[in-house]
């Protein structure tokens, strides 16, 4: 599957090599830790295009949710295509990478309007619908996050723990649940939970409806 993510009006990003490094960095970690959902890793092409090519769709969300994390509040629009893919030999480069899949998104890429975030093509344009709404939901209530909200955030997502989180930020516990209730923190990691357990049985029906 093509995978091909462009970052929204970087000629206007006032450190933009500051948020390069940033998303290299990041794609290195990707590239690591869902190395088995990946088969050409996800680079930089093109100064601020990311190019890669995914195994299946299984941790598409989890892939695109820690890319756009790093780069916040800046912002990247990612299509996933899937579709025949052509090179010339047996690479795992995504430069090295073409054919329709690629074509695809890229159309999708620079059609869309900023607002969309993510667009999937995989297999049931119903589904493909109804998670690419879901996600850029999610994406669009995560913008609205403050600094803060994403440090206090990110540490209950390590440590589960409010006292903890509490703890290491010399802060009051009620003043950590209060900043996860403001963020709607609850309710948005119980929609990824859904959207995850979704993919997962998406990408089986996919392995099934395959020729």
């Amino acid at each position: 599957m093509a995978v091909i993510g462009d970052v929204i009006s970087s000629a206007k990003i006032r450190d933009l090599e500051d948020l390069i490094n940033r998303l290299n960095k990041t794609l290195s970690q990707v590239n690591a830790d869902f190395a088995n959902d990946i088969h050409a890793p996800l680079t930089l092409t093109r100064g601020d295009e990311v190019s890669g090519v995914l195994t299946g769709i299984e941790n598409t969300y989890r892939i695109v949710d820690t890319i756009l994390e790093a780069v916040h509040p800046n912002l990247i629009r990612f299509a996933i295509v899937c579709g025949p893919l052509e090179m010339t030999i047996k690479s795992r480069d995504a430069e090295r990478i073409s054919g329709t899949a690629f074509r695809q998104a890229a159309e999708i890429i620079y059609s869309r309007k900023p607002e969309s975030l993510i667009t999937l093509q995989i297999n049931n344009v119903l589904i493909d619908q109804l998670l690419s709404s879901h996600m850029n939901l999610i994406f669009f209530l995560k913008r609205q996050w403050t600094k803060r909200q994403f440090e206090v955030i990110a540490l209950y997502k390590k440590f589960e723990n409010q006292k903890e989180v509490a703890k290491r930020l010399k802060i009051r516990q009620p003043t950590v649940s209060r900043i996860l209730q403001t963020a709607n923190y609850g309710e948005i990691s119980r929609a990824e939970q859904t959207i995850n357990e979704t993919l997962k049985e998406y990408q089986k029906q996919f392995e099934k409806d395959k020729p």
